[in-house]
């Protein structure tokens, strides 16, 4: 999906829903990690954070792997810094568009 395409789905998306959410977790050695990544819209900016964090710490923000938060004019600004700065990968955040 081109950059365009991509763009108009996340646009659609948080103009219904305000906000993109996606959680999963994935496993490293024994530990359980959990991973959580948003964009909201309040107002006219756009809010984006990204945290990872072991398995049952979700409370304890010190002890975060990592801890992300940005704001951004632009979607484009946006999703060039979800792409490149926090590597998030493209399809998960169309997919997670789709579902809802």
């Amino acid at each position: 999906m081109n950059m365009r395409n991509q763009l108009e789905t996340v646009e659609r998306h948080l103009a219904q829903r305000k906000c993109l959410w996606l959680d999963c977790e994935y496993a490293e050695g024994d530990a359980i990690y959990r991973r959580e990544f948003f964009i909201k819209r309040h107002g006219g900016v756009l809010h984006v954070g990204l945290d990872e964090y072991l398995d049952g710490y979700e409370d304890a923000i010190d002890l975060y792997r990592r801890y992300v938060r940005a704001s951004f004019d632009t979607l484009y600004e946006a999703m060039d810094f979800v792409l490149g700065e926090l590597g998030m990968n493209e399809s998960d955040i169309v997919a997670g568009c789709k579902l809802g």
